[in-house]
């Protein structure tokens, strides 16, 4: 794949997925001399807040980050959260790695990883005192840390199913959620349903910066277009919700120049052609004129 021009940009594509999302990006023109891009060039942010397994083993620095939430509803609302925010998850989960199989236990022996506890113990009590939430990785350590279950009531997962209303099969996950929202608004934490994914996004956009700007030469005046990947079968307004949302993240981050007025930085492309994209990419696919390609997404 060659470059069309020699401007100096970042493309950061996004996939906001049901129980984990990543973040992948290539630099393109200005300093990096490249003539062409394939995937080799392509990186993913890792590092994620909480990310215990990464502490014992650098190559296991996870590519993704679960998509959950954990709100501080009580010292918002100056009162204990009601029963009915629970939500537990389900068998039919269609994703089937379970994010509980991991350590965040946080116990270590050595200097480096004692240093990253104390860093991450001052960020937990940053947070508890704002009405940030917590998310990703760091959402376990609250559950590990909660001092009763109701405590655990806080959890919020798997909210990009509220875009897909007309699927049947998910309604009892947005029955589930519809509590959720109802106690997030009484504590004013959010005003609209959809507010709990700009949150989510915000706080990916937030480590994304602070990741890029650990990358050589690189300027926040560095523009940025943005790529989101979508279910196909989602209708047209799930797809503008998720357009709101990433423009929302992008100003509350100060992550590139995405504006809400002008969504043209922003792209989206179908899950089953982002597939197919890069399956034709890989160097050593086997692919030759008159395959068929059939893809189950």
């Amino acid at each position: 794949m060659t470059m069309d021009d020699g401007h100096e940009r970042i493309i950061l594509a996004v996939d906001f997925g049901t129980t984990f999302s990543s973040v992948a990006y290539v630099r393109l023109g200005g300093m990096i001399q490249d003539t062409a891009l394939d995937l080799e060039n392509v990186k993913c942010i890792t590092n994620f807040p909480g990310d215990r397994e990464a502490l014992q083993d650098a190559l296991l620095l996870r590519e993704d980050a679960p998509t959950e939430l954990w709100y501080n509803l009580r010292e918002s609302a100056g009162q204990e959260p009601s029963d009915d925010i629970e939500m537990e998850p389900t068998e039919d989960d269609s994703e089937s790695e379970n994010i509980s199989d991991y350590d965040f236990s946080g116990n270590s022996d050595s200097e480096s990883e004692g240093e990253l506890g104390k860093e991450t113990e001052k960020r937990e009590e940053e947070r508890r005192n704002s009405s940030t939430p917590f998310w990703g990785f760091e959402v376990q350590l609250q559950l590990q840390r909660a001092d009763k279950p109701k405590d655990a009531m806080k959890r919020i997962t798997r909210f990009k199913l509220m875009l897909d209303e007309k699927n049947d099969l998910t309604n009892i996950i947005r029955d589930k959620m519809k509590p959720v929202i109802r106690n997030l608004k009484r504590s004013k934490l959010i005003q609209n349903d959809t507010d709990i994914i700009s949150d989510y996004l915000t706080q990916l956009f937030i480590h994304t910066r602070s990741e890029l700007s650990k990358t050589p030469n690189f300027d926040d005046n560095i523009p940025i277009e943005f790529v989101l990947s979508l279910p196909a079968v989602w209708p047209s307004k799930a797809y503008r919700t998720m357009q709101m949302a990433m423009a929302t993240a992008a100003q509350r981050s100060g992550l590139g120049k995405l504006e809400k007025g002008s969504l043209g930085d922003l792209f989206i492309v179908s899950e089953p052609e982002a597939a197919a994209t890069c399956v034709m990419a890989e160097r050593n696919n086997d692919i030759h004129v008159s395959f068929t390609i059939e893809l189950i997404c």
